[in-house]
């Protein structure tokens, strides 16, 4: 597993217990290209070791409307987004997730 990778996974399983979803969301938007579309039209993008694309502080997780994945980002990661995305109650973005895991 890459360092870097593996750095992005101690710190999203430490948030996700602590139940802090938002930072779980910003470090793969930062570290691992994940984009997320916000219902005010904003997306939210990064590249490894790239700022954000938009402030992090205007990341209002209840504002998620979709969810874009790399299809080289570790099923681990993509559990942890999952389980972030469900805590927030964002069904439509699971399903989608989910059906592109067990494509």
């Amino acid at each position: 597993m890459d360092a870097c990778v593996a750095s992005v996974l101690i710190n999203a399983v430490f948030f996700v217990r602590c139940q802090t979803d938002d930072c779980v969301l910003q470090i793969l938007v930062a570290h691992c290209g994940v984009r997320l579309s916000l219902a005010s039209e904003l997306t939210l993008h990064g590249a490894p070791g790239a700022p954000l694309s938009a402030p992090a502080s205007s990341l209002r997780v209840s504002d998620v409307t979709s969810v874009q994945v790399p299809e080289d980002m570790p099923i681990d990661l993509r559990a942890k987004l999952m389980v972030c995305l469900i805590h927030l109650k964002q069904a439509e973005c699971v399903q989608a997730l989910q059906t592109m895991l067990f494509r």
